[in-house]
């Protein structure tokens, strides 16, 4: 087997694993490093890590990997097999996942605060301290000062002529912490770097909050983008409002004379204009990579991560509201659509739709509001369960048995609605 350094080896290695690992060892391991470092970055996330397993050298390979896949990598791990990698990663990854790992929707996310501040304090004192080298202050602020205040020294009265920072001591001794984990990185910052300590500190006490996260907030962003990431700002805006350039003056220049439909009727209506793309000879390296893109700012919006599940989940999100904006823009006609794909990309189209399924979830979510207000009883369930299932990230038709499929047409999207109209009549109440 003559491994290209591409996603389909990668994966086509990770399975051969799986039916003989010393096969797989032997061709992995005859890499060089730097080569080895370069199919793992081919790799989808999930065959990421399981390369990473492959490596007799594992700490060598991480040297030679860039940040962004150890962090991909280690988000497809299980907690056994993430304790085992994390062993191995040296600080300067630790450094990237401490910084990069904390954060959810452009907000410090606490839990997995926490979990990285167990996995520092699990650490010797010197890698601890090289992982933290790096990382901004006002980020280790911005994400501590939840969970600890430094007490002032009372033996300093106001009137006395010593400024105001003389009235606090700066060590472990003069701060309240009210978490563990907190309290035992604290200290052992203290110990290995009381200038640090006194920093943090200081910034707790005097710093104003607002503009400490800002700050913290921007290195955020600057880290994303220097590992070829969207920064947050970029990726929430495809949520921004996508209608601006579905006008029908641009709609009506194409006609059917720009190819000839061929895909699968019951498809996504995205999935049928790819395959007109495809059919009429059109390249789609563009439209690729405008998905990909997609795809990531998706992940950093909503605050996912960037595993094989979440991108899944990602790609069914992104697919399903392309079609439908897609088949709004184009009335339909799905050899219009290839041909607005290919002049615009997808995103556009995505952002259409979100906006076609944030204003139906709000009105879902305002008619079922006004149901438990007025104290609709358990009886009336069956209609609740369709302003429930409307109200959902991707729209559910609601089934017999209550459940939810999510819908994959305008024609089911527009039944939902008119559903939830319906139940938002004047004087209508949610029935059984």
């Amino acid at each position: 087997m003559n491994l290209n350094l591409n996603p389909r080896d990668a994966s086509a290695l990770v399975a051969l694993s799986s039916r003989d690992q010393s096969a797989a060892l032997s061709l992995f391991n005859g890499l060089s490093t730097p080569r080895q470092a370069a199919l793992v970055a081919a790799a989808s996330p999930f065959d990421k890590k399981e390369l990473l397993f492959l490596a007799r050298d594992l700490s060598t390979l991480f040297e030679e990997l860039h940040g962004r896949d150890v962090y991909l990598a280690l988000e497809s791990a299980t907690a056994s097999e993430f304790d085992v990698l994390v062993e191995r990663i040296g600080p300067r990854h630790l450094n990237f996942l401490l910084a990069m790992g904390c954060w959810s929707k452009g907000e410090i996310d606490d839990a997995r605060l926490l979990s990285w501040l167990g996995i520092l304090n699990n650490c010797d004192a010197s890698v601890a301290l090289a992982a933290i080298a790096d990382i901004e202050a006002d980020f280790l602020v911005a994400a501590l000062s939840p969970h600890f205040e430094v007490q002032s020294d009372e033996s300093v009265e106001p009137e006395d002529n010593r400024g105001m920072s003389e009235a606090y001591s700066f060590t472990p001794d003069h701060c309240r912490f009210d978490n563990e984990a907190v309290e035992d990185f604290m200290e052992r910052l203290f110990s290995a770097d009381k200038t640090l300590f006194a920093l943090i500190c200081y910034k707790r006490v005097f710093g104003n909050p607002d503009e400490i996260f800002e700050s913290a907030r921007l290195s955020y962003s600057r880290r994303l983008q220097n590992e070829g990431l969207p920064s947050y700002e970029e990726a929430v805006a495809v949520y921004e409002k996508g209608w601006d350039i579905l006008h029908d003056a641009d709609i009506a220049r194409f006609s059917r004379t720009k190819g000839v439909e061929r895909s699968d009727p019951s498809a996504l209506f995205f999935t049928r204009a790819l395959g007109v793309l495809s059919t009429s000879g059109h390249g789609d390296r563009r439209l690729a990579g405008d998905f990909s893109s997609l795809l990531q700012k998706i992940a950093v919006a909503d605050g996912r991560g960037m595993d094989d599940d979440s991108r899944r989940r990602a790609v069914r999100k992104a697919e399903i509201f392309i079609s439908l904006g897609l088949e709004q823009a184009s009335k339909g006609d799905v050899v219009v659509a290839a041909a607005l794909l290919s002049q615009n990309g997808a995103t556009p189209f995505f952002k259409a739709g979100h906006d076609m399924v944030s204003l139906l979830a709000k009105k879902a979510g305002d008619v079922l509001e006004r149901s438990i207000d007025n104290e609709v009883n358990d009886a009336d369930l069956p209609d609740r369960a369709v302003l429930q299932n409307a109200a959902q990230e991707i729209p559910r038709i609601t089934l017999e048995d209550g459940k939810g499929r999510m819908v994959r047409t305008l024609a089911e999207f527009e039944a939902v609605r008119r559903k939830v109209l319906n139940l938002d009549a004047p004087g209508k109440k949610p029935r059984s």
